[in-house]
């Protein structure tokens, strides 16, 4: 399945980044310990991998449930920057990028993270135990919606 890319992304970034067009082996390149961060479409399973290899996220929602989980983590959970694009051209911003990983704010996400991931890590957790619960009963309702 190919993924839509803004407008003009790819020739935007050529020069100052490696934009991936193809698949990518996502779960690799986390678990490198130079990941600070993954900038992600804020699909499901690129959260739960960046959780699971503890970074924080640089989120670009481009379709459908995506622009919730971007708000969710960057602004309820507080576990990553959201980047803002400009309605017109889809161009951004890689200053949330520097924020991320250079600023005070930036720390504070990646502690954070850490502590997020703790709390659901824990054998006795009972949060972990409660969202594993929610999880499979909403996919039970929804299975059952059909």
């Amino acid at each position: 399945m190919a993924v839509a890319l803004p407008h003009g992304f790819v020739e935007r970034t050529q020069r100052r980044g490696l934009p991936v067009t193809e698949w990518a082996p996502q779960l690799h390149i986390l678990a490198h310990p130079s990941a600070g961060a993954l900038l992600n479409n804020c699909g499901w399973i690129s959260v739960s991998g960046g959780l699971r290899f503890e970074v924080s996220f640089v989120t670009l929602a481009l379709l459908y449930e995506q622009s919730l989980n971007a708000k969710l983590i960057a602004q309820e959970l507080e576990l990553g920057v959201e980047v803002r694009r400009n309605e017109e051209d889809d161009s951004f911003s890689c200053k949330v990028v520097r924020t991320l990983m250079e600023e005070e704010e930036g720390r504070q996400i990646r502690s954070r993270v850490q502590e997020i991931i703790r709390d659901l890590t824990r054998n006795d957790s009972q949060v972990y135990r409660a969202s594993i619960h929610n999880f499979v009963s909403l996919i039970k309702q929804k299975a059952s919606c059909k």
